[in-house]
């Protein structure tokens, strides 16, 4: 979603529709409450505090659920402490004491080094979210928009590209990515055995093409 000025990069996750639901009950929720999944390579295992930028109409669309692994700990249970009605803030506690730490600082558990997927569970339809911080220190907090976004391995993936010219015969496709091709603008999209460039001859009939 776009809108709501303040949030980071080009928008925002919103859990819709906003009507009332609330998963709360654990295990349950696992299973029912609409997720994200985000893999991370982590270099060392332990604690990560849990920080989440947000932004919440009123208290009745104001927390989430954190996780690792699809399992969602005590200590990430409904983080909403400090969400505030109509502004981005971040918030990096859940309701009650989180018994790793013996404070209310929402936490995850990171059970080695290496590759990992961090989870956000829904827990009151209505909340935006656009940013997630873990970090190994207790006393850091975000401001503003907080840190960049981590650097992703291998590079970002670059955006397909397609562009025709006209030949004696018909059309010169240049491409990146994978071409497909359909007789139809809505489909079925099927995978073309080609390479750019690619020529097409133009007959009767039509044909779509797109890159994925």
């Amino acid at each position: 979603s776009a809108g709501l000025p303040g949030y980071s990069g080009t928008g925002f996750m919103e859990a819709t529709p906003n009507s009332g639901s609330n998963f709360s009950g654990h295990p349950a929720l696992l299973t029912t409450a609409p997720r994200l999944d985000y893999k991370v390579k982590f270099r060392t295992g332990g604690i990560r505090y849990v920080w989440v930028h947000g932004f919440a109409n009123d208290g009745s669309d104001d927390s989430l659920h954190a996780g690792i692994n699809g399992e969602n700990p005590e200590g990430a249970r409904r983080i909403d402490r400090s969400f505030t009605a109509n502004t981005w803030i971040w918030v990096g506690q859940i309701e009650g004491s989180n018994p790793e730490t013996g404070d209310n600082k929402a936490t995850i558990t990171v059970p080695s080094a290496g590759e990992q997927t961090v989870n956000i569970w829904m827990r009151e339809d209505g909340l935006r979210f656009d940013k997630l911080i873990l970090t190994t220190d207790p006393a850091f907090a975000p401001s503003g928009i907080g840190q960049p976004e981590s650097e992703v391995e291998g590079g970002k993936p670059t955006t397909p590209t397609l562009s025709a010219a006209r030949t004696a015969t018909g059309l010169r496709l240049t491409f990146t990515g994978a071409l497909q091709q359909a007789d139809t603008v809505t489909g079925p999209w099927t995978d073309a055995t080609a390479t750019s460039p690619h020529d097409v001859t133009v007959s009767t009939g039509q044909k779509f093409y797109r890159t994925r």
